[in-house]
């Protein structure tokens, strides 16, 4: 069990404080690689992947493998010009994606204003989940974010 400001102390001991000086200019949350290093230091294996540009679908077929073998998906929601009013964030955001219903609904965790309003559950479907994929985001070995989002925002395994 952890809850987020754990979390966040843990990663200071693993990492130190984020670095706001240049270039570097760390932020106060986790990059997809740093997110998979969390879940690896618990045991619990986890791989961080980019969306290549064009290649959406390729990643939204691989999460909803993911998904089907059991595993859980932190996935970088990011507003995009494919779904005008975003179901999860109007900003940059990550979510969970805890698994399949039995109606082939996602269940998403999220904890974003849009989140609260169904108390932090949602239902998506892929095509949904497909559009709000951060096109283009590569892994860089990040641990705290940055302001090039680009280099850190995809999706992790875990599970």
């Amino acid at each position: 069990e952890i809850d987020p400001y754990e979390e966040y102390l843990l990663c200071r001991k693993m990492w130190g404080a984020p670095r706001q000086d240049a270039p570097t200019f760390e932020e106060n949350y986790l990059s997809a690689t740093g997110i998979e290093k969390v879940i690896n230091s618990f045991g619990v294996p986890a791989k961080a992947y980019g969306v290549e540009k064009d290649k959406t679908k390729q990643s939204a077929e691989h999460i909803l493998g993911s998904l089907a073998d059991g595993k859980v998906v932190i996935l970088w929601s990011h507003p995009s010009q494919k779904l005008a009013d975003n179901p999860f964030s109007p900003g940059e955001h990550w979510i969970l994606l805890c698994g399949l219903c039995d109606d082939g609904k996602i269940l998403v965790a999220n904890s974003s204003i849009r989140g609260k309003a169904d108390r932090g559950v949602q239902f998506s479907d892929i095509e949904t989940i497909e559009k709000v994929l951060f096109e283009g985001s590569e892994i860089n070995d990040y641990t705290w974010g940055r302001l090039n989002l680009s280099g850190g925002g995809a999706y992790v395994v875990a599970g």
